[in-house]
């Protein structure tokens, strides 16, 4: 069943708890019209049950909440046309599921800085939990994990003809790394590595944005706390100026070029990324 919601400049906002199904409900977008698009809901889920979109909001321009139910009988797909012109593309796309407000995505993810971010992640397919049901959001993300969350949020398809690093050849990640390689967006190291299983920091990872996004930007923020003289000063200081990190974070509060990331920063940085582009 197709809907069409016109995301008004005032348009009311349900007062649900945040909650969808992980690895439950997720969604994918087709582009319609010059102004318009197309989003898919598609359910797995077991008994019989379906989903049916019931209402969507937006926020700041940049934010499609979309609400939808579940039900038994119901179809396994929804979805509802999207018109853009009041919205801002890129846009990040959030799925709540009404039937059960107090049922959480991952259950060590509700309240904390980049719940949004890693909800969006998930509706869309890039990034999943552990067997336990949670996300982990504290624990780290190794190099070879971050380029395959990276071209998942892409949708990239991993194929490459590069022979890639001399450490990569029977890693599970090779096809992403060597994929993100052929793109131009990550380097080795001089010994010909790329140290897939090392924990990626503040400075590679904003290296590997920058060299994807090439951001652009007037607003030149005085920045006194990096280190002018770091290998990655400019790509850091173009995904800050850019608004990947924001002086609200507490990634930017606690700012140290090579700090190792957590899955919640990850999650921020590549979901902001992705709606700023």
């Amino acid at each position: 069943m197709r809907k069409i919601i016109g995301l008004l400049s005032v348009i009311f906002i349900l007062t649900v708890s945040v909650t969808t199904y992980a690895h439950g409900t997720t969604y994918t977008v087709e582009q319609i019209g010059e102004n318009t698009i197309t989003v898919i809901l598609k359910a797995d889920l077991e008994d019989g049950k379906g989903i049916e979109i019931t209402s969507a909001s937006k926020r700041d321009g940049k934010v499609l909440n979309i609400f939808y139910r579940v039900e038994k009988g119901a179809p396994k797909t929804d979805s509802m046309d999207v018109d853009l012109r009041t919205m801002l593309p890129p846009i990040r796309i959030i799925l709540t599921n009404i039937s059960e407000p107090d049922k959480a995505l991952f259950p060590d993810i509700k309240g904390i800085y980049a719940e949004e971010y890693i909800r969006h992640l998930h509706d869309m397919g890039a990034i999943n939990g552990f067997p336990d049901g949670t996300f982990k959001p504290n624990k780290g993300v190794s190099r070879a994990e971050f380029v395959t969350m990276l071209l998942n949020t892409l949708k990239v398809e991993k194929k490459s003809r590069s022979k890639g690093f001399k450490d990569t050849s029977e890693h599970w990640a090779k096809d992403a790394i060597n994929t993100a390689y052929d793109m131009k967006i990550i380097n080795g190291f001089k010994d010909g590595t790329f140290k897939p299983n090392d924990g990626i920091t503040a400075a590679q990872a904003a290296k590997i944005i920058d060299n994807l996004f090439k951001f652009r930007t007037s607003t030149q923020k005085e920045l006194p706390k990096l280190n002018e003289k770091h290998w990655a000063y400019n790509s850091i200081k173009n995904i800050i100026n850019a608004g990947i990190i924001t002086e609200e974070d507490q990634l930017f509060k606690n700012f140290r070029e090579n700090d190792y990331l957590s899955r919640a920063d990850c999650a921020m940085i590549l979901s902001r990324a992705i709606a700023i582009e």
